[in-house]
């Protein structure tokens, strides 16, 4: 079973080469809390075009931006070959 899979993970490394990975911050909806001011839950995902799929997603810390959690994942996935896309982000003086 672990060759099998193994090697299903090696040829769909290999289909993906050339693929378009865009990363992008994310709040979920509803997920804060009027009543006790909690903000939303934010989080850093890459989705590849290729695939159609997420293969990667990280927590934003609180008090954080998208900013500092994207390196950890950009870390997280093997991007040899691909192209990596991020969206525009505004930075408040």
């Amino acid at each position: 079973m672990q060759r099998v899979l193994l090697r299903l993970v090696q040829d769909w490394a290999k289909r993906l080469e050339g693929d378009v990975v865009a990363v992008d911050g994310k709040a979920l909806r509803r997920s804060f809390a009027a009543a006790t001011a909690r903000s939303p839950l934010h989080s850093g995902q890459a989705f590849s075009t290729e695939a159609r799929s997420m293969p990667g997603q990280v927590r934003v810390e609180a008090g954080s931006n998208e900013i500092a959690a994207l390196p950890a994942l950009l870390d997280m996935l093997a991007l040899e070959g691909r192209i990596v896309t991020a969206d525009a982000c505004t930075r408040s003086a």
